[in-house]
């Protein structure tokens, strides 16, 4: 897996300790100076963790500022995030998450030459987001090749690629090339995988998203994102994914998120989302009673 935008990691697990040991706490070793530290995040104190407390403290101060001093997440990024709903102590998880064998995996494709692929299953009504990938300057083939080459490895038993995976792209990757006349979609075809094409409505793909960030089903969020795996992703939904500065000054129906290394795995997560939101709002209409020849000749109604 490729990282890109992302800071080093700059933590060393601490031997025979465990990282996480209670909610709100953090421990690990300094590399440089090898001292022990201890992180505190609010979330330790049950008093203060509870909804009511975070939305009246982040209505005191500017988001940046309650982002930094409260959440932790030391990132400043201008522009408007286009996900707010986002926690990473309800949506994300410290440890790995791992797929439901019997359940098919989803794969969400985003083209050009910064290509992104999401990773992600539907567990009951958890969307579980597995893995990203994201590169730099490849194009759609090669991509798909490391993308798939590595699942291979990752999930063995998911090795049908048309039964046991649902592909979604951005229908952008049906459009011919004027260099070779070829599709992103005719790639991944000649690949043995069958293209659905995701929704080119952004409201649509964006409100897909918030739909499994603020539902929840008996108290799970319906939303969890390895933080681990997906770190352009998580950068994302921390604030990277955003509206230009400008965003008053924009028409809300010509406003769009900035285009860089958070938009494209973004991008391709929404594919999988607004998919799946399409498919769950489908109602069944049940049709009439079906007719038999001798009933009818018996007068029966059906």
């Amino acid at each position: 897996m490729s990282r890109v935008g992302t800071a080093p990691e700059f933590k060393v697990e601490v031997s025979g300790m465990d990282r996480f040991p209670m909610e709100g706490v953090e421990v690990w070793i300094n590399p440089s100076n090898k001292f022990l530290v201890f992180q505190l995040h609010y979330s330790a104190n049950p008093a203060k963790n509870d909804d009511t407390y975070r939305a009246n403290i982040k209505s005191s101060m500017p988001r940046a500022q309650y982002m930094q001093e409260y959440e932790l997440q030391w990132d400043s990024f201008s522009g408007l995030p286009v996900y707010q709903d986002f926690q990473e102590h309800v949506h994300g998880s410290k440890t790995r998450l791992e797929p439901e064998i019997g359940l098919p995996l989803l794969r969400g494709w985003d083209f050009g030459l910064t290509p992104a692929c999401v990773i992600a299953q539907l567990q009951g009504d958890q969307l579980v987001v597995l893995q990203e990938y994201v590169e730099v300057n490849m194009g759609a083939k090669r991509f798909a090749e490391r993308v798939l080459k590595d699942l291979a490895l990752k999930y063995p038993e998911w090795g049908n690629m048309r039964r046991d995976w649902l592909d979604y792209a951005d229908p952008s990757g049906s459009a011919r090339k004027d260099t070779d006349e070829g599709t992103c979609f005719g790639v991944l075809t000649a690949l043995g995988l069958k293209i659905n094409p995701g929704v080119i409505a952004f409201e649509a793909r964006k409100s897909s998203v918030e739909h499994f960030l603020i539902s929840a089903t008996k108290g799970v969020p319906n939303f969890q994102i390895d933080l681990s795996t997906c770190p352009v992703l998580v950068r994302g939904f921390k604030g990277g994914y955003r509206f230009p500065e400008t965003a008053e000054e924009i028409e809300p129906t010509k406003l769009r998120p900035i285009k860089d290394e958070h938009s494209h795995p973004h991008d391709a997560l929404q594919m999988i989302t607004c998919r799946l939101v399409q498919m769950r709002s489908t109602k069944r209409v049940r049709g009439p009673d079906p007719m038999y020849s001798f009933n009818m000749a018996q007068g029966g109604s059906k």
